[in-house]
């Protein structure tokens, strides 16, 4: 419990110094963690019809759902209608892997734009400082913190924070959807193991 006290604790410093870049930024690339989630789910929703139609084509074909999709489709053989299924899943796969590659852009970039944003408003703070204050100071360590802490920032906290961001509602949207469909499966899962 400690440790996830800890990470959130992180995470609100970690917000504290981004706000200042913008928080419309960060929105736009939390809208973009929930587009990645949404489509990772359907993803990983697109392989259960194909499944069905392997297992069993006739009782896709006489169910309520099969019925109402297969009216709006020509008349197909079962090996047809397995590769169109097949077909639209690797579909459905490749535009979500497509959504979450543009996912992972959109929160590097952020990363790297909060590293420049930190750079500049570190480079501005000693700008204004006396010239005095630079007699007594070494320039390689000055240079250290506008250049490498700012980056560190951005590619020890802010990256792997919004990652994880991604990741947590990724498996969240996908066990929310898995229990939607079937309650029981995920609390038998969790019993076997």
């Amino acid at each position: 419990m400690n440790k996830i006290r800890t990470l959130f604790r992180l995470a609100a410093e970690v917000y504290d110094l981004v706000r200042g870049y913008g928080r419309k930024k960060l929105a736009w690339v939390f809208f973009w963690i929930v587009v990645q989630g949404a489509f990772q789910v359907a993803g990983v929703a697109s392989i259960f019809p194909f499944l069905a139609l392997a297992a069993d084509p006739a009782a896709v074909r006489e169910s309520e759902v099969g019925r109402a999709v297969l009216g709006w489709l020509p008349e197909m053989t079962d090996q047809q209608l397995l590769v169109g299924a097949g077909v639209l899943s690797i579909a459905f796969l490749m535009m979500a892997n497509a959504v979450m590659l543009f996912g992972t852009f959109q929160r590097m970039r952020f990363a790297q734009a909060v590293s420049l944003h930190l750079r500049r408003v570190i480079l501005r703070q000693l700008a204004a400082r006396p010239y005095g204050y630079f007699l007594g100071r070494n320039s390689s360590a000055l240079y250290q913190k506008i250049g490498d802490d700012a980056r560190l920032l951005a590619t020890q906290l802010v990256n792997p924070l919004l990652d994880l961001a991604a990741s947590v509602f990724t498996v969240l949207a996908i066990l929310t959807s898995i229990l939607v469909v079937d309650p029981i499966l995920p609390v038998l899962a969790g019993a076997v193991q």
